[in-house]
């Protein structure tokens, strides 16, 4: 994963939109944040006092709010 923030801008732009490709047309700004919230669940969970930690992870149906 930290070898994707050590890419340049437009390095890392390509691939953002390329993984979004991949993934059934995804908007980049789709793959973009769940790259950062992947990356930030990755360093919260490698603290000291991760054991002492919970993730809940709530799914909403955007398909209600006509997203």
């Amino acid at each position: 994963m930290s070898s994707f923030f050590k890419l340049t801008d437009n390095e890392r732009k390509t691939v953002i939109l390329q993984t979004g490709a991949r993934m059934n047309n995804l908007f980049p700004q789709v793959v973009e944040k769940d790259l950062w919230v992947t990356t930030i669940l990755q360093i919260v969970f490698s603290l000291p006092f991760a054991d002492r930690l919970v993730f809940l992870c709530l799914n909403f149906d955007f398909s209600e709010w006509s997203l």
